[in-house]
């Protein structure tokens, strides 16, 4: 009879502690940071949204977006002046390999510096189209996306440039919102560049 008792004892005791365990590990679970993707994108170009790493933004922004993701430039701490803009700021960051470039503009009322400013140009180029998914922009495009991909998804563009004998620029351009989107590609790497602008911030 002691014997039943002790090992009653022991197999209620291992199923606390197996229990107890089981708590401790769901206690100290962590919830993933939600992520932006291709179908929180917009179809429309004139949305002008674009995914770039794992995070949505839509032109115009607040360049604060971009510095909370570790884009930086060499002279954010300089003052701009109320109303002022700069079109060609150049970003950095080590785990984007590429050119990228903003225009900012101080729309707050006051003198202050680049991290509290607009971003109403967004431009990105690369050399090769190895990192695919770097950035999505409206209609799932991304880079290497072929002219044909790009036509089939955002249509007609208002424009069309060739910039040497296998590149070419598009121009979407919405005269009303006054906002714009180039592209440039590749006849045979598919989409090497994109450039967001809303002329229509002050």
């Amino acid at each position: 009879m002691k014997k039943r008792i002790v090992m009653l004892t022991l197999a209620v005791a291992t199923a606390l502690s197996v229990t107890g365990c089981g708590a401790k590990e769901s206690d100290t679970l962590t919830v993933d940071k939600p992520t932006a993707s291709v179908v929180d994108l917009s179809s429309n170009w004139k949305d002008m949204q674009f995914i770039l790493g794992d995070k949505l933004y839509k032109v115009p922004f607040d360049y604060i977006e971009l510095a909370s993701e570790g884009w930086s430039y060499e002279n954010a701490s300089e003052t701009v002046n109320d109303s002022a803009k700069q079109l060609s700021v150049k970003l950095m960051n080590p785990f984007f390999n590429n050119n990228t470039s903003v225009g900012i503009v101080n729309n707050s009322g006051k003198t202050t510096d680049g991290t509290n400013c607009k971003v109403f140009r967004f431009e990105m180029n690369v050399k090769d189209t190895l990192a695919i998914d770097e950035i999505r922009i409206a209609g799932g495009l991304r880079w290497g996306s072929s002219l044909t991909e790009i036509l089939s998804a955002w249509g007609t563009p208002s424009s069309q440039k060739d910039l040497d004998v296998n590149t070419v620029k598009l121009n979407y351009y919405d005269p009303e919102k006054n906002i714009s989107v180039d592209l440039t590609v590749d006849k045979n790497s598919g989409l090497l560049g994109v450039n967001f602008e809303d002329n229509s911030i002050q």
